[in-house]
């Protein structure tokens, strides 16, 4: 709040996304100059669940897909250990969330169970393995974010208040003399992979990440600092030409440290020939000045055709033309449109006409395509999403008539 309400100037759009381990990645609200809607995001954590424009269209968007809620904006569920001891509340919850995000992480059935490691003397779940769990979807989350930004053009400034990743989980904790301390000393091998392909992704980002490590400092007086997230959060800044800022209780220097450094940079550009393959390319830049340091993102890739983008992207590409004020993925066509209010069986209802110009849709034409309808009130609030697959290589050729007919309550 103190940044949105002290540093933010009048062209600086903002976006807000949470991650936690029961819902994952959440996108709260897309990138917007609405600094009322910021703020309102902000002082609902903690207090509520947040449901804002970007949050509210990607759940429903799933729903519409899947015939449930997703998996990122899911509530937190509850499983019992049916053959032995029932559980605890919280450990019903962790294994439940595993099971659902397990395939969000990228993991074999094999990976899975050296994971879980389940421990012979309780025959339950090993705690160490949730936990590796967790920060492998995490670090999958983070690169599908990093790779979904290489789509958003300019240059993005990611303010993370974090307490990281213990830097002991995938690196480990050696002694000097090479003695083992504890299960898991040396690492875990997937999860260093993982975690530098995920820092290779945020340096082509085109983004910086400023990085506030939210752990109070009494929490580690006496730890191992291996053992907590400042390593992380540092390889997390340096990869992509960022700073990390320990003692989250100097937050307002911390902040006015990054407007300094947010507000002064050369931006220097050269032709390149554009391919859509999605190769790497890497960048290096140095100055004659003696005694500079330069701050640059390592490289970038090269855009790749829409049918090649994950979910994620996807989701972004919907959210930035369905929301933002001005969409920077494309330019959006226009369409006819007619909304008429009616009543269907003594229920309110909104009937939707439109034409399609094939024209203008050339692109997709003759292959399965989505139409997503969103009615929005007069708060700009969502209020109804309606999706539905088309496969245009089986309507007639010109132009498309669509319609559709929605349940809605009174209102505007």
């Amino acid at each position: 709040m103190h940044f949105i309400n002290t540093q933010l100037t009048p062209s600086d759009e903002v976006g807000i996304i949470s991650y936690s381990a029961l819902k994952s990645l959440v996108l709260h609200e897309y990138l917007t100059a609405d600094r009322k809607l910021v703020r309102k995001v902000v002082e609902s954590f903690g207090l509520k669940n947040s449901a804002e424009r970007a949050e509210n269209l990607e759940e429903q968007y799933w729903r519409e897909v899947t015939g449930e809620n997703p998996v990122d904006a899911s509530k937190s569920g509850g499983v019992f250990y049916k053959e032995k001891e029932i559980l605890t509340k919280r450990t019903e919850e962790i294994i439940e969330q595993f099971r659902k995000t397990r395939a969000q992480s990228g993991l074999t059935k094999e990976e899975v169970k050296a994971l879980l490691r389940p421990s012979p003397e309780f025959e339950r779940f090993d705690a160490l393995g949730v936990t590796r769990h967790y920060a492998l979807n995490f670090i999958q989350k983070m690169k599908d974010l990093a790779g979904a930004l290489r789509y958003i053009p300019g240059y993005k400034h990611i303010i993370l208040f974090s307490s990281g990743l213990p830097h002991s989980l995938a690196y480990g904790i050696q002694s000097p003399f090479g003695n083992i301390e504890f299960e898991g000393s040396w690492g875990d091998s997937l999860l260093r992979q993982r975690y530098e392909n995920m820092l290779k992704e945020l340096a082509a980002s085109n983004s910086k990440l400023y990085t506030l490590d939210t752990e109070d400092l009494a929490t580690k007086i006496g730890s191992d600092i291996r053992m907590t997230g400042v390593f992380s959060l540092q390889n997390m800044a340096n990869a992509t030409g960022g700073k990390y800022f320990g003692n989250i209780n100097n937050y307002e220097n911390h902040l006015e440290k990054i407007q300094t450094l947010t507000g002064c940079y050369y931006v220097l550009g050269y032709y390149i020939d554009e391919k859509w393959d999605g190769r790497y390319h890497e960048i290096r830049v140095k100055v004659r000045r003696p005694g500079s340091e330069v701050h640059a993102q390592r490289g970038y890739f090269n855009r790749k055709p829409f049918t090649e983008y994950n979910n994620l992207e996807k989701m972004l590409h919907l959210v930035d033309l369905a929301l933002s004020e001005r969409p920077l993925f494309q330019t959006p066509l226009s369409f006819p449109l007619v909304a008429l209010p009616c009543s269907i069986k003594g229920k309110t209802s909104l009937a939707l006409y439109s034409t399609i110009s094939a024209e203008k849709i050339q692109d997709v034409y003759g292959k399965k395509a989505e139409i997503v309808s969103i009615i929005f009130d007069n708060k700009d609030n969502i209020v109804k999403i309606e999706r539905d697959e088309v496969e245009f290589s089986k309507l007639p050729k010109g132009n498309l008539y669509y319609s559709s007919l929605i349940s809605l309550p009174p209102g505007e």
